[in-house]
Parts: C-alpha cells; structure tokens; sequence
C-alpha cells in the first residue's frame, strides 16, 4: 500500500507524517519524509510559488524513484 501526501506548503503534511509515525497501526510502514526541501538544497532550486518546471520535473522524478523503490511494501510518502 501506497499512501502520499500532497498539497500546498504548510497544510500540515509532515505533522501529520510524523504523527502516523507513533501509531502502531502503521508500524509495518516505511516512512519517506519531504523530499523538496532536500531537493532545494541539494540543486539549490527554488521552490512553491518560486519553483518552476525544472523544480517540478525534478520532485515528480523523485516521487516516482520512491514509488519504484517501494513497490509491493508499505509506505508513506510525504509530498
């Protein structure tokens, strides 16, 4: 099972990742935090309102890694 959270910047994504996290229900998860800020500092990229296409075609490309690199197991990807 795949679950991703997705929305705009300060919507409580990765507060609520993290609360998912203590619960033991997910236990059997793997947990993916935010990867655009890594993203940002790693290719010192702009990012939300400031981001472009290369931004974006840079985060769907790291989502989609994940999403391989996780097929068939349980994991929780935050934005």
């Amino acid at each position: 099972m795949v679950i991703s959270f997705t929305g705009a910047q300060s919507t409580g994504k990765s507060t609520l990742l993290k609360a998912i996290q203590l619960d033991e229900r997910f236990r059997k998860f793997n947990f993916v935090p935010e990867i655009t800020r890594s993203l940002k500092d790693k290719y010192k990229l702009d990012i939300n309102e400031s981001g472009d296409e290369y931004t974006q075609l840079l985060t769907v490309n790291s989502h989609l890694y994940n999403y391989l690199d996780f097929k068939g197991k349980n994991v929780v990807l935050d934005r």
